[in-house]
């Protein structure tokens, strides 16, 4: 441990002072990763406790998780606007906001916690839950890329806040074992989500200003605002000529030193030449448009997996549920060990196109593995797929959201909201989908869904290098 503390303290001596501000708010947006990602793993254990305790039914219930998922698309929105409205007027406080957001989510928490029995209660935390997370989720993606100097800081910023919500939706589920085995409740995950959240919001109270989307953190360009002529949120506008430097504000306010020393010549800040032209327009479009598809299929491919895997190993192969369940264990344990790894090179990568085309592979393979599984009902097959498919989804994600960067595409608030709207419509529809079809007793839906999202993550994925190359 001392060898530990001593390896540490000399590498946060050797950074300069924007490098130790980075490294802050990425620590501070990778604390809300984990509180939004432990409020969505306590919502899975806790559902039986949920009916047992209000006398709501499974399907009433369903619906409530159902609402949280439509009022999290509304809580992207809000974010949106907020980022959009006061980039323009200079008034964007990122971390007030967030503080706000955490305090809302702990006292959402305790509400659940101590108001067991009542259904309006329950409601209402749902309904401020999704809100909550939406905006929050939105607002850490979209803060760590504004944290960013050029695409690898930006794909490294992106995978540090993913790897904190995977590890809270880990440690939920872990929470509610444990005190279910000492003779507790599943209401203690909740009591320790409310003292997290309101600890995430003290944190954020005494940090640093975080960095805002102005044209101090964008020193060569900027995104057209969607009332500009010719705008969608998508084009490039050069606000310097090539080599010139910006002038500093001198305030301090984005954390992350003078405009001048981020207006330095970096890998994939530099803008290309026809930046601004309807070639280059298109290109964004195309990369964007084939981004989305990624996160959609990769999400879907997610939470169908996560949600049906138990059923589908009894009904296909008539595995032990409690295999099943070390099953699941593992899945979620590939792909926090995933996205910690590709935290750590994503900056040493050159593009995030190799993380992609690697991963559009193992889905494919993972998908192959479960047809076999349900032809051969061999179960390493089943363990195969599931592992594989949790390597493919660690660093899917981030590297998706971080690529547009490198056809010098800003992720401005708009893109951000359209990259979540897609990754919200796989994580509801794919579940509820294969939820109809094992009605009917078609099982084959988990295999055909998983290999219907691999092809389509390996397409879009060679659509965004054919788009690249021209870049």
């Amino acid at each position: 441990c001392r060898v530990i503390r001593v390896c540490a303290w000399l590498w946060i001596s050797s950074m300069n002072a924007a490098a130790r501000a980075r490294h802050n708010t990425v620590a501070v947006l990778t604390t809300v990763g984990i509180v939004n990602g432990g409020l969505v793993g306590g919502i899975g254990p806790s559902i039986d406790a949920f009916a047992a305790n209000t006398g709501l039914s499974q399907s009433t219930l369903a619906g409530l998780v159902l609402q949280m998922k439509l009022s999290k698309l509304l809580g992207n929105y809000c974010w949106t606007y907020y980022a959009n409205s006061s980039a323009r007027h200079g008034r964007l406080s990122p971390r007030g906001l967030h503080a706000a957001l955490m305090l809302c989510s702990a006292g959402l928490s305790c509400v659940v916690a101590r108001a067991r029995t009542s259904p309006r209660w329950l409601q209402l935390a749902c309904w401020g839950f999704g809100l909550c997370y939406g905006c929050s989720d939105a607002g850490v993606l979209m803060v760590a890329v504004w944290a960013g100097r050029d695409g690898r800081a930006q794909r490294a910023n992106i995978a540090s806040v993913c790897v904190g919500y995977t590890f809270g939706a880990v440690l939920a589920p872990l929470v509610v074992a444990l005190s279910l085995r000492h003779g507790g409740t599943v209401y203690a995950c909740w009591e320790a989500l409310a003292v997290l959240a309101a600890a995430a919001a003290a944190v954020l109270a005494c940090a640093a200003p975080l960095p805002r989307g102005d044209a101090a953190s964008l020193p060569h360009y900027e995104a057209l605002q969607p009332d500009s002529p010719g705008g969608n949120g998508l084009e490039l506008q050069p606000l310097h000529e090539p080599g010139s430097t910006a002038q500093s504000s001198g305030d301090g306010r984005d954390g992350l030193g003078s405009v001048s020393e981020v207006s330095r010549k970096l890998p994939g800040s530099e803008p290309s030449e026809d930046s601004g032209s309807p070639l280059h327009r298109r290109h964004g479009l195309v990369l964007v448009g084939a981004m989305v598809t990624v996160l959609f299929s990769v999400t879907a491919a997610e939470h169908g997996v996560a949600t049906w895997l138990p059923t589908y190993g009894q009904r296909v192969g008539a595995m032990e549920l409690s295999s099943l369940a070390l099953l699941s264990s593992v899945f979620w344990a590939v792909v926090t060990a995933g996205r910690v790894a590709w935290s750590a090179f994503a900056a040493s990568v050159s593009s995030a196109w190799h993380a992609l085309a690697f991963d559009a592979s193992v889905m494919v393979v993972s998908g192959l593995s479960y047809l076999g599984y349900e032809l051969l009902q061999s179960q390493w097959l089943l363990w195969l797929g599931t592992c594989g498919l949790g390597i493919a989804i660690a660093s899917s994600v981030p590297a998706a959201m971080a690529l547009p960067a490198e056809g010098d595409v800003i992720i401005s608030p708009n893109v951000m909201l359209v990259f979540n709207f897609a990754m919200s419509l796989g994580e509801l529809l794919a579940p509820y989908t294969i939820g109809l079809c094992f009605a009917q007793g078609w099982y084959g839906a988990f295999t055909a869904c998983t290999v219907m999202m691999s092809l389509a993550v390996a397409g879009a994925t060679a659509v965004a290098r054919c788009t690249l190359v021209p870049n």
